[in-house]
């Protein structure tokens, strides 16, 4: 009983590692993944060129170097490689979360909600970020690696203030984070500066001379991914791609506010503020706290009503001619909501001393401020929200192990608790039935193609077409196979591709 009792706080983590197993049996190619499983194919060999190659064309190297090495086995290796890296993540985020209170009762509670916050991610998110190899590589994987050098920065610093000596270990993760992505680099930076300003401002400690080679490896990877953009923006400038301020401001705004795949969070974010607000009240506060509920509760109940249940669009609301009414409702909740964040955060801090949910909170808000300078085809994408999503699941598990830990009514833990299980289960539920039924199709083909390759003749391939489906992506490619499909399977260039009525 006790050898159970001891393991029990990581039965969600397992449980979240077999679930993700069994979707990701019918995970297969997509999109850019067949680009770099062709490349792979080519074996050891073709990797110093490959490596040379993604430094000029985007700066991602040892990101895409991992992805090659994972697809040289085709798909089977991720299959198995992700479940276990999503599972670490959430061990990850809720060990971040419990801070300094480490006792088993937070950690199952954290590692409860760390587990729902995948398994409640909606298709339309998880479909780029999570289930499809290059894009978790390029968001998923360095995000996490950022989170882990911040903390471990921040506890290391923290535990050696006064004579700070740098860690090889970290600053090896500090490299890494720098290097990883630009979007995911910049937080790493974000982070290095923020830690160093709290115990300047904070703890009044004088920067110390160990931090200095923590900025020199993460300015040196960053380097690297800048040089990379530099060429692709130049390329990208050629071609025609023009930026849009307008439009990147809507779609940042929709990708990680006012959208239904993502309301669900930005519900859950503004009940943890509204209890926070209550949690951390006290006599010097308790008039400023109390109007802030008032508010953000107001606002939170017009925000499901027009989101999920009138399902308003930014776009329209912001066209010429729109209810003005509506207008100032949408920039003054996204005003409420971004504040409210950012005041509970500084409050933990005070309250807590603990300022990792703040150094989330300002890096999370700054990762899409960012993208104002960019194309707006990439402020739109649920891809490059989920960075930041990320780090405000950290918010979400802090105020929840307190709300679980506190003298709250039992039976609303309970209720909570069961509402949040069952909408986990709902949702991983039907992306697996539905990646398992946009898998047949995939199945048959690559059936197809494996005897295609052990016969002699190569002059007609019979294949069918894939139906349009949100569970998997571009799986389109498999109707007109184009030749980059064609090189990662191997399919001869004179063969004929017919489709099976």
């Amino acid at each position: 009983m006790t050898y159970i009792s001891k393991w029990k706080k990581y039965v969600p983590l397992i449980l979240l590692l077999l679930i993700m197993l069994a979707i990701h049996q019918y995970i297969f190619l997509y999109g850019d993944d067949l680009y770099y499983g062709r490349d792979a194919s080519r074996g050891l060999s073709y990797l110093p060129e490959f490596a040379l190659k993604q430094l000029n064309i985007n700066g991602r190297v040892w990101v895409h170097v991992l992805l090659f090495g994972i697809l040289r086995y085709n798909i089977y290796l991720y299959r198995i490689v992700n479940p276990i890296v999503i599972m670490l993540t959430a061990l990850l985020i809720a060990r971040v979360s419990i801070g300094r209170e480490i006792k088993d009762k937070n950690f199952l509670i954290a590692t409860c909600c760390a587990s729902i916050f995948f398994l409640l991610l909606p298709i339309e998110i998880t479909h780029t970020t999570i289930y499809y190899a290059a894009c978790s590589l390029n968001y998923l994987y360095p995000i996490t690696i950022v989170i882990l050098y911040a903390y471990l920065l921040y506890e290391d610093y923290r535990a050696n203030m006064n004579n700070y000596r740098s860690k090889w270990w970290i600053l090896l993760l500090a490299f890494f984070a720098g290097s990883s992505t630009q979007q995911a680099g910049m937080i790493a930076i974000g982070f290095t500066v923020l830690i160093s300003l709290y115990f300047k401002i904070f703890k009044k400690n004088k920067i110390q001379k160990g931090i200095i080679p923590y900025y020199c490896a993460v300015f040196i990877g960053y380097a690297l991914v800048t040089y990379g953009s530099i060429k692709r923006m130049i390329f990208e400038k050629n071609v025609g791609n023009e930026m849009n301020l307008n439009m990147t401001i809507i779609n940042l705004l929709k990708t990680n506010i006012f959208s239904i795949p993502v309301a669900i969070y930005v519900l859950i974010l503004c009940v943890c503020c509204i209890f926070c607000l209550y949690h951390y009240s006290s006599n010097r506060n308790k008039y400023i706290n109390n109007v802030m509920i008032f508010i953000l509760s107001l606002w939170t109940i017009g925000y499901a009503y027009v989101i999920l249940h009138r399902k308003y669009s930014i776009e329209v609301v912001f066209s010429s001619g729109s209810d003005a009414v509506l207008r100032f409702w949408f920039i003054t909740f996204a005003l409420v909501y971004l504040i409210s964040l950012l005041y509970v955060s500084v409050l933990i801090l005070l309250k807590d001393d603990y300022p990792f949910l703040l150094f989330c909170c300002i890096n999370a808000i700054g990762a899409q401020v960012m993208l104002i300078v960019a194309d707006p085809r990439f402020a739109g994408t649920y891809k490059v929200m989920f960075p930041s999503l990320l780090l405000m699941s950290i918010f979400i598990v802090y105020s929840c192990v307190k709300f679980f830990s506190s003298k709250c009514n039992k039976l609303l833990k309970v209720s909570i608790a069961s509402i949040f299980l069952i909408l986990a289960l709902k949702v991983s539920l039907t992306t697996y039935n539905g990646y398992k039924t946009a898998s047949y199709v995939q199945e048959f083909n690559l059936n197809a193609i494996e005897k295609y390759h052990k016969s002699a003749d190569k002059s007609i391939l019979k294949l069918k077409k894939t139906p349009v489906t949100e569970y998997g992506y571009n799986v389109g490619n498999w109707n007109d196979m184009p030749y980059f499909m064609r090189q990662c399977y191997k399919i001869d260039k004179e063969t004929i591709i017919e489709y099976y009525k």
